[in-house]
């Protein structure tokens, strides 16, 4: 935010800029440490993925931005390292096959060629599921993941949320 301001002891206009400081969000890894949200351990993991590949100017950036921006618009103060994983293989997988292959032998840990080529499979015979075919079953954690359901921008009071949950209950009788 900016914001003009101006000194009454000297009588000089200046221009500040002011970040909003929030509780940091913190990533939960798989052998139990908490560590805070770093937006450049994710943006490094990206680009190492995507090297030398013919993207976008900003690509990797646009993706570091909307997994951020989904993570902050969540309300959650912690967050799994998988799912924040897997927000980025889902990002990749849309932008570039290779990327999404390199990141996803690091996350999911490969043993053995053979699985490597098993996702390679995957990759090539699945088909997209058009954006508006809705899943038969999506847990929370996916809806984060896909981005499939806009979240509130800022926490519900227990008032809006109580009213929320009533509301599709009222609906559907």
């Amino acid at each position: 935010m900016r914001r003009r301001r101006h000194c009454p002891a000297c009588d000089e206009r200046f221009v500040t800029d002011e970040l909003l400081r929030r509780e940091p969000l913190l990533v939960a890894k798989r052998d139990g440490r908490r560590e805070p949200f770093q937006r450049g351990k994710l943006f490094s993991g990206l680009s190492r993925a995507a090297g030398k590949r013919p993207l976008p100017a900003g690509a990797i950036d646009a993706v570091v931005d909307a997994i951020e921006a989904r993570l902050v618009a969540s309300g959650r103060g912690e967050i799994e390292s998988r799912v924040v994983a897997e927000m980025a293989i889902t990002h990749l997988r849309r932008l570039d096959p290779i990327a999404y292959i390199r990141f996803a032998s690091d996350y999911r840990d490969f043993v053995s060629v053979d699985d490597m080529l098993d996702e390679l499979h995957r990759l090539a015979l699945s088909p997209r599921r058009p954006v508006d075919q809705p899943r038969l079953f999506v847990d929370e954690t996916e809806r984060l993941v896909d981005g499939s359901e806009e979240l509130p921008r800022v926490p519900l009071s227990l008032e809006e949320a109580r009213g929320r949950m009533a509301a599709p209950a009222a609906s559907t009788t």
